[in-house]
């Protein structure tokens, strides 16, 4: 009896060991890996790595995700690009994985610092590597036929005329430009650190209508820039493309349709909706006597174009006109008499707030399109009383309104925050000499007032365009026809209206490059990007 013990004990320790020795071994060469460069993208800023080896081979089968992080040039205010890929969205052929890096800084020597993710017999283990990635000298992609001569080269010298303080906490410290020819990213130092070739996409990079959201960029296919009509898609070219845009420039596109209407082509913004979806604006034609619907269609969608709801404006202006016993006779003589530049929504009250730039802000319900408010000048036309508007303008004890505005947002006290170009959509003329960033309350909204709680004057007057949203404490702004149209500003101010930051990009002072850099401008992180 005592023998079989004993070799029972044997058998148990001998296994243990071997075990052991088994664990220990299985990932002996796991730090011999050769990581090298494979750049295959056209872009400055986007490249990749190929990793391989007898260490990955030991591991390639408990790898849970690929990390990377970029590290920023010295003394640079804005923080390291860091992104990380599920190990299912990398390429893995014979033996070798694909790892994309983007968002490079271009000319220079980028140290890369790579880390793989893996299981080692239920313990979360990983392998830090490193390597170097040097980067031509941007020139910014230009198509040689586009009428717009040498249209994005300024990006190639942006001017930063206030340096932002080390000392200073930033929120977001990079910055998604909204660009006609590509969606843009540059960072708190003024580098321009993202941009898709222009190539011949130029309806497929379109920007405009465009958001950056969870890492990467939801666009809607806008009018090539060539074809200067914002209302219709170049003959043969689709415009009613969804798309989604990773940062390693992978793309994939869902096709929007709207019952009832045809020729749909997206335009100026796209903002967050109600569930996980997003507010897109939209031209089309509808299949009635009434023509094309400029700026005036509205769809809260998901990501992969599902329509969740949609409005016309100009169905809820009449509607309401209607139930209010008015006349709209001329309220929409003009065919451009929404515009629509921006729409928000309001979890608040389940409500949609829209910018129409030739009418007034408008606030309206998300279920039913009933008109909650209006918010605008009333010595204009649409406050007529045969309108039956007048009496749901909020009264502004300041006696201040938006007129000609963009880029509604709720800053973090719900009030509405938005950048008031003080330019007259009838006349085209400056109604001050300068625009600002205000801020009106919706405290008393319910009893039909607001007033301007704060309002900023850098005395830059910028006409058309442009826009404003908060970054923590602080706030970022972009005039994008600043100095009669010959410059982009972008600025960082606190909430005390310090200046924190500026920069400046040249614009071509003609009518065909306005707001051509940067129409409209988000605040944005990028040290957790995951796919």
């Amino acid at each position: 009896m005592e023998a079989k013990k004993n070799l029972r004990k044997f058998l148990v320790t001998s296994i243990s060991l071997a075990i052991g020795a088994l664990s220990a071994n299985s990932y002996a060469n796991s730090n011999s890996f050769t990581i090298v460069e494979n750049d295959n993208n056209d872009s400055t800023f986007i490249s990749s790595v190929d990793i391989s080896g007898n260490g990955l081979d030991d591991i390639i089968d408990n790898i849970s995700k690929v990390e990377f992080e970029i590290t920023p040039k010295v003394n640079a205010i804005s923080s390291a690009v860091k992104a990380s890929y599920d190990i299912t969205s990398l390429t893995i052929d014979n033996g070798v994985l694909r790892l994309p890096i983007f968002a490079l800084y271009a000319d220079y020597t980028n140290q890369v610092d790579i880390t793989i993710h893996y299981d080692d017999a239920g313990v979360p283990k990983s392998i830090p590597k490193s390597i170097s990635i040097s980067t031509p000298r941007f020139i910014a992609p230009n198509d040689t036929t586009t009428t717009i001569d040498d249209f994005n080269s300024t990006f190639e010298s942006i001017r930063v005329t206030q340096k932002a303080d080390s000392n200073t906490t930033y929120a977001d410290d990079y910055f998604y430009l909204k660009s006609l020819s590509s969606p843009v990213i540059m960072d708190l130092d003024g580098e321009v650190r993202w941009m898709l070739d222009y190539s011949d996409l130029s309806n497929k990079n379109n920007a405009t209508a465009s958001t950056f959201t969870k890492g990467k960029i939801l666009l809607g296919d806008g009018v090539d820039v060539e074809n200067r009509s914002f209302y219709s898609c170049e003959s043969g070219k689709q415009c009613n493309n969804l798309q989604t845009i990773q940062l390693d420039g992978t793309r994939k596109e869902d096709k929007l349709t709207l019952p009832g209407y045809s020729d749909l082509v997206f335009h100026h913004n796209i903002n967050a909706g109600k569930t996980d979806s997003y507010l897109v604006e939209l031209h089309g034609i509808k299949d009635t006597s009434l023509g094309q619907e400029k700026g005036t269609l509205l769809a809260d969608v998901k990501d992969d174009a599902t329509v969740l709801n949609s409005w016309n404006m100009r169905d809820i202006i009449k509607t309401h006109i209607e139930k209010e016993g008015g006349d709209d006779t001329g309220f929409f003589a003009n065919s451009d008499w929404s515009h629509m530049n921006s729409a928000i929504y309001s979890a608040s009250d389940d409500s949609v707030i829209v910018s129409l730039r030739n009418s007034f802000v408008m606030k309206f319900d998300y279920q039913t399109g009933d008109i909650i408010w209006v918010l605008g000048d009333a010595t204009r036309t649409w406050a007529n009383s045969q309108y039956k508007l007048d009496s749901y303008n909020l009264s502004s004890k300041n006696g201040e309104y938006p007129i000609g505005q963009h880029s509604l947002s709720l800053d973090s006290n719900g009030d509405l925050l938005l950048f008031n170009n003080s330019t007259n959509p009838d006349t085209r003329a400056a109604v001050n000499g300068t625009s600002l960033v205000q801020t009106y309350s919706l405290a008393k909204e319910d009893m039909m007032e607001t007033e301007v709680i704060s309002s900023y004057d850098d005395g830059v007057y910028s006409s058309i365009c442009s826009s404003v949203i908060q970054s923590g404490t602080n706030y970022v702004i972009n005039y994008a026809t600043a100095t009669g149209n010959t410059e982009n500003i972008i600025q960082v101010i606190n909430n005390t209206g310090t200046k924190l930051f500026e920069a400046k990009i040249d614009n071509n002072n003609s009518r065909s490059n306005w707001c051509g850099h940067a129409w409209n401008l988000e605040p944005i992180k990028m040290n957790n990007i995951e796919y």
